[in-house]
């Protein structure tokens, strides 16, 4: 074996240990968005930093209404752009047991995922007289602003929407 190779099977071995010494559990991921402390804008930033690994997960856990910091997850769901999540989100918005913001959230996250579908619910509540029907009026006249964070925002604990 040539030197060069060699050592590239230790760099590759190394990195390897490290990422698997250095990535957090699921459970640790989970952990950090339920108790971590941050800014109210940097909260979601342990799901989107660590989307691949916690993503489906979300999209369970969101159907119960005690899940802690439920209204981040539900957000977070559109801004990674969940697919999986989708069902659940249409669900929690068609609930009426619900409360307005929360149905306005799984709203605007299932708009992100899949327009065609966001506009159908919205077209539902469109003549509310609250949260609910201020978002929904705003996807029908293509108006609402949606939450973006990227991933190297909330890697690198940047605070804002950039």
């Amino acid at each position: 074996m040539s030197k060069v190779f060699k050592l590239s099977a230790v760099a590759l071995l190394l990195s390897a240990l490290v990422a698997i010494l250095l990535v957090p559990s699921k459970e640790e991921v989970l952990d950090d968005f339920y108790h971590g402390v941050r800014s109210e804008e940097q909260l979601m930033d342990p799901l989107i930093v660590h989307s691949r690994r916690v993503a489906d997960s979300i999209a369970a856990k969101v159907a119960d209404p005690e899940m802690p910091r439920r209204l981040y997850a539900i957000t977070f769901l559109g801004v990674d752009k969940t697919t999986s999540a989708l069902d659940v989100l249409q669900s929690i918005a068609d609930d009426d047991h619900e409360p307005p913001i929360i149905r306005s959230a799984a709203l605007k996250s299932a708009f992100q995922i899949s327009g065609e579908t966001g506009f159908q619910l919205a077209e539902k509540y469109k003549n509310r007289e609250d949260v609910l029907g201020d978002v929904s009026k705003s996807i029908v006249e293509g108006t609402l602003v949606t939450k973006e964070r990227s991933f190297w925002d909330a890697c690198l604990g940047r605070a804002g929407d950039h």
